[in-house]
């Protein structure tokens, strides 16, 4: 009997699992735990009796009549149902990290990507280098981002946060007031959920939605021929 036990590591302790894996049985489950200013606890528990699973046939999925297979079931939209293509987007008033007033007016005329994220958030790290990429290759041709951080002033200063910006080489404006989810134009867009963009074109109406990776450029090369 092959014998493997598998980790699960908490703040307060951790959770050590035995196995056996040739018949994916549970052997036993040992707990240890310290809490701040206790003294340390262990509890294991053997498991003596396991009986094995029933063969696949017993438990097959049997769908009912008229049910349609999917592969994926679709995800909820990250952000409100009124953002669409050709749609006004919400506009705002808000300071960027010079203490300046901004918003989409301060655009006019210009083709504008709205980049909620946070430095916390690693598929919006990922995003940075795209991002830099397009700034760099269509900011003389009237193109430009405005990102809105998600992050809590409690996890990083607005000090920490200007260094972060300055390092990646984010020359553009920013928006940060240190409330996370609850800043107020991620709640005015509904944004529930991180790295999510949004292309406004020159005549200050959506041009897409969540255009990133592969298919920024093309959006926004789109947006900046009309």
């Amino acid at each position: 009997m092959t014998k493997v036990t598998l980790i699960l590591k908490k703040p307060e302790g951790r959770i050590l699992f035995t196995v056996n894996r040739e018949q994916n049985e549970l052997l036993a489950v040992r707990s240890e735990t310290r809490p701040q200013g206790s003294a340390p606890t262990v509890f294991t528990e053997t498991v003596t009796a396991f009986e094995p699973l029933p063969p696949d046939e017993e438990i097959a999925f049997v769908p009912p009549p008229g049910a349609k297979r999917i592969d994926v079931a679709p995800l909820p939209p990250r952000y409100s149902n009124a953002l669409r293509p050709d749609a006004t987007p919400f506009d705002f008033k808000a300071k960027d990290l010079n203490g300046k007033l901004v918003s989409l007016k301060t655009y006019k005329g210009k083709v504008l990507l709205l980049d909620f994220w946070a430095t916390w958030c690693g598929p919006c790290r990922a995003e940075l280098p795209k991002l830099r990429e397009a700034y760099e290759k269509y900011k003389k041709q009237g193109f430009d981002i405005l990102s809105i951080s998600l992050d809590y002033d409690d996890d990083l200063t607005k000090e920490s946060f200007i260094a972060f910006v300055k390092k990646e080489g984010m020359n553009w404006r920013h928006i940060y007031d240190g409330r996370g989810w609850r800043a107020h134009i991620a709640k005015q867009y509904g944004v529930t959920g991180i790295p999510f963009t949004l292309l406004i074109g020159r005549d200050g109406r959506i041009a897409a939605v969540n255009p990133r990776g592969e298919k920024l450029e093309p959006a926004i090369r789109a947006a900046l021929a009309k």
